[in-house]
């Protein structure tokens, strides 16, 4: 009899919202993403191309530690969720990896970063194995903004960029590259 009136009060609960769907949210890691081209705009980072630098000893300085360039980790959080396993996230959290190369684009990530988390401005020194550097800096936050139309709140990802002090006013968040770096090695 308790297990039936538990029951009953389950079911008369879950049509109190009746008419209005529950909606869950997943987000899906985000990151900084870099094309890195020399004055001529060739891509750097484009294992084809013979000038790329993708053997100069790439490295990421960032909160006390240095990170190796490492293979860009697609397949856990990749730009499609049917080419990847996103819904993993939840259960294996965002680990930030360092700098990775996307093999898709041939671009430099810096990430990963829990997209619903704020984030103040911190900054991130790639190394580019020639003894020079560029600093990137990144902060971003999520509000729910409220959708009148569909009667309930979204949520809303902003992200800021900057090069080596300066701000990239034109970035999108979901926008590939944000940062572009004109990389000239020592020495040219």
């Amino acid at each position: 009899m308790t297990v039936l009136a538990l029951s009953l009060v389950c079911l008369s609960s879950c049509q109190k919202g009746k008419g209005k769907e529950l909606v869950l949210y997943d987000f899906v890691p985000s990151y900084i993403e870099i094309a890195v081209v020399d004055g001529n705009g060739n891509n750097l980072i484009d294992p084809a191309y013979d000038g790329n630098i993708l053997g100069n000893g790439l490295q990421l300085e960032y909160d006390g530690k240095t990170y190796e360039l490492q293979k860009d980790d697609s397949r856990h959080y990749g730009d499609n969720a049917e080419d990847s396993d996103i819904s993993t996230r939840a259960i294996l959290g965002v680990k930030f990896r360092g700098l990775m190369t996307n093999t898709k684009d041939n671009t430099l990530k810096i990430g990963y970063f829990d997209q619903d988390v704020d984030r103040a401005y911190e900054e991130y020194c790639i190394l580019w194995g020639d003894g020079t550097a560029s600093k990137i800096g990144y902060e971003q936050n999520m509000e729910w903004v409220y959708d009148e139309k569909e009667d309930s709140e979204k949520p809303v990802f902003h992200a800021r960029y900057w090069l080596d002090g300066k701000e990239i006013t034109d970035a999108e968040p979901f926008g590939k590259p944000q940062i572009t770096v004109v990389y000239e090695r020592s020495g040219d």
